[in-house]
């Protein structure tokens, strides 16, 4: 056998040695990033991330899914295990029915975002354009803006937020009263990451420059802080217990009435934040950061990694998962960090 054919033999075979063991290698041996993860229960865990990659966790191991998106998957949500929607960068929005992955025929592609509050109450944004699904169909939603929509949230299918902008601005908030959307009263300056509240009169919006503005129901007021560090996500337990995490290690809490900052111990940047309590709160982020808070400081846990952890996500406090670069999924017992294969 000719030795550039044995050469090329051998990689294949180390390539599919690699996919059998760990179901997610890209050609050449490169493991794709992992960007975000949701499940229904502990035994339920969907990941999804570069070059197609969605994976699903039983409780016992993990197994890649078979999706027709072969670029990157950057967000997921779904209602149940049998009803469930991501984001693919080149296909249109991507719905599992407990079987199959099949993309939606939405008109459009590369969506940004997706929320929903029920199987029949689902929207994506892309550009400009909001889309809405009622369990049969989708269609456009006259969203009265050409600008970039980034995020969005909501707490009933009657009160739904969404930022949006350019990096330089204008940069807007777009409410959705149940009928129509419009552009709230928002006058910021700074690009918005992340949008989250307890109710329809308590959200919070933020981004660039430690920005946090806070929405009453019929304003939105600046919360200025003075640092020069964005904040990357917003999460809360209440409206009285709300947490923000961004540059430099950087967290800020929340106690109903006023903002304070709050000892990391880190300097890495911090890219997601999730809980079960106010006493039971994970942070993750750059060189395998993971922080977790008591109820009283935050404490650096061993992650037994140095990659960039991009999600949390879990079912209890002894259940918890975080992902990140280079296919990593960490799993967290209630006493330990591991490496889950």
């Amino acid at each position: 056998m000719k030795k550039p054919l044995l050469i090329a033999l051998v990689a294949i075979a180390i390539i599919l040695l690699g996919s059998m063991l760990f179901g997610w290698l890209l050609a050449g041996g490169q493991k794709p990033n992992l960007l975000e993860i949701w499940g229904s229960s502990s035994s339920d865990v969907f990941v999804v991330g570069e070059s197609g990659t969605m994976l699903h966790y039983d409780g016992k191991s993990w197994s890649r899914m078979k999706t027709p998106a072969p670029g990157t998957i950057s967000h997921i949500w779904g209602s149940s295990t049998s009803d469930v929607f991501a984001i693919a960068s080149n296909r249109p929005v991507l719905h599992y029915d407990g079987n199959t992955w099949n993309p939606m025929h939405i008109g459009t592609k590369g969506c940004r975002d997706v929320w929903g509050t029920s199987s029949s109450d689902v929207f994506a944004i892309k550009g400009g354009d909001i889309l809405h699904y009622n369990g049969n169909a989708w269609r456009k939603m006259y969203s009265g803006t050409e600008c970039m929509l980034w995020e969005i949230w909501g707490s009933s299918s009657s009160d739904v937020f969404i930022v949006g902008g350019y990096y330089g601005g204008p940069f807007i908030i777009l409410h959705y009263n149940g009928n129509t959307w419009s552009e709230t009263n928002f006058s910021g300056k700074q690009f918005l990451m992340d949008v989250w509240g307890s109710s329809s009169s308590d959200v919070f919006a933020v981004g660039q420059s430690n920005t946090i503005f806070h929405w009453d129901g019929g304003t939105w007021s600046q919360i200025s802080k003075g640092t020069t560090q964005s904040i990357m996500e917003i999460w809360g337990i209440s409206s009285s217990d709300v947490f923000t995490v961004g540059d430099k290690g950087s967290i800020w809490h929340y106690d109903g009435n006023t903002w304070s900052p709050m000892s990391s111990g880190t300097e890495s940047q911090l890219r997601e934040i999730w809980g079960t309590s106010p006493t039971d709160v994970f942070a993750v982020g750059g060189g395998g950061t993971i922080l977790h808070y008591d109820g009283n400081t935050w404490s650096q846990m061993d992650s037994g990694s140095d990659c960039l952890l991009q999600d949390v996500w879990g079912t209890s406090p002894s259940d918890v998962f975080a992902v990140g670069t280079d296919s990593t999924i960490l799993h967290y017992d209630g006493n330990t960090w591991s490496r889950m294969k």
